[in-house]
């Protein structure tokens, strides 16, 4: 099990929460749950309900989302959905990982308390669509 530092290094190196403070990013590990799963384990399937966000802090995970799969590593998956309250819009297999996931509702409780996270979350979302 890892503690609340261990998984702020974590989130650390994940493109999303780069830019946080450790203390924007402690709120965020106080309400993250770690799961590690096997390879072929399906974290989630397009079209269910985006309710929770995984956080992909270590190893792969097969994105599939009909046309065109591909691999990633270090990232936040759907983050859309979840934040857009819409279905997740791929299905996601593990490779062999460990995540960090959070309620999107508790993710958006820390949120509203802590402005500057928002704005950081924000830009970072931004950057990425570029």
């Amino acid at each position: 099990m890892l503690t609340t530092v261990e998984k702020i290094f974590l989130l650390q190196d994940i493109d999303l929460f780069a830019r946080n403070t450790a203390d924007h990013l402690a709120a965020i590990a106080e309400v993250s749950n770690e799961k590690t799963l096997e390879e072929g384990a399906t974290l989630f399937s397009a079209g269910e309900p985006a309710d929770v966000i995984h956080i992909l802090v270590e190893g792969r995970v097969r994105l599939d989302n009909g046309i065109e799969p591909m691999e990633v590593e270090k990232n936040v998956l759907d983050v859309w959905s979840c934040l857009g309250q819409t279905p997740h819009r791929y299905t996601a297999v593990s490779l062999g990982c460990r995540i960090l996931t959070v309620n999107t509702e508790e993710l958006l409780e820390v949120v509203s308390t802590e402005p500057d996270l928002a704005v950081c979350l924000l830009q970072s979302l931004a950057a990425e669509k570029l």
